[in-house]
Parts: structure tokens; sequence; C-alpha cells
């Protein structure tokens, strides 16, 4: 897998892991919250990142982006592994 189809991945999970984590009635700690707004922004911010990475010449630090986009899902997954533990 190339590191535009990883970002995708980490990204799109990042979406379902909030909204899974929302619907267990935990809290966004993203200060701008969660709306259609959000949800259509990131979508398009994806879009853009995606191409830049696919259009440009790969080099192996390409792989830092979909790491670092990660982060949030990991954490997302975290929060709901933990919540799910306690309860």
């Amino acid at each position: 897998m190339t590191p535009v189809y990883i970002f995708i991945l980490v990204e799109l999970l990042d979406i379902l892991t909030t909204g899974i984590g929302i619907s267990m009635g935990l809290t966004e700690i993203n200060p701008i919250g969660i709306s259609l707004e959000v949800l259509v922004t990131k979508l398009i911010v994806i879009f853009c990142v995606a191409e830049i990475l696919h259009l440009k010449k790969r080099r192996k630090i390409d792989w830092v982006i979909p790491i670092v986009a990660g982060i949030p899902t990991t954490w997302n997954l975290l929060v709901i592994s933990m919540e799910m533990i306690i309860e």
C-alpha cells in the first residue's frame, strides 16, 4: 500500500472512531467540535492531501504524513477500549 492509501484509510478510520466514541457518550476534545461542516471540510482536506501525495515524486518521508494522521485514530481506539473496559 502506498502512503496515499494509508493516509485515506487512517483519516476515514478517524471519522469512524470519532462517531463510535460519540455514540458511546464520549465527548469530542476537538475545540471545533463535530458537525456537518467539520466533516465536509475534513473530507475536502483528505482529498487534497491525497491528491498532493499521489502527484508528487515519491520519497521515504512521505510515510510521515499517514503516520501522523494515524495519531488521532490511535487515540480514539485507546479511549474507546478504555471506556469498554471500565464499563
